[in-house]
């Protein structure tokens, strides 16, 4: 698997699950192995795919609230379309 850096930081704890947050910079590799956790939840959206694509090679990545995200048995349950880019 490729690498991740990666700034955890727990801030909630919401009953027997703490609630975690990072900011990574993902590799090809990363990205695919977190897809490959995925519950199913999501489908493959290829426009939503394009303006992604679109931005980041314009320039216009910007760092927002809307991330990736994760259940508690470590599926992945948000951030598909960001992370098939």
């Amino acid at each position: 698997m490729g690498t991740s850096t990666a700034v955890r930081v727990p801030v909630a704890t919401t009953g027997t699950c703490p609630l975690r947050v990072s900011y990574e910079y993902l590799t090809a590799d990363v990205a695919e192995a977190y897809l490959a956790t995925s519950a199913g939840n999501r489908s493959d959206k290829k426009h939503i795919q394009a303006n992604f694509e679109n931005d980041l090679r314009a320039g216009r990545h910007r760092l927002t609230h809307q991330g990736i995200a994760f259940d508690s048995n470590g599926h992945l349950v948000d951030g598909h379309n960001r992370l098939r880019v």
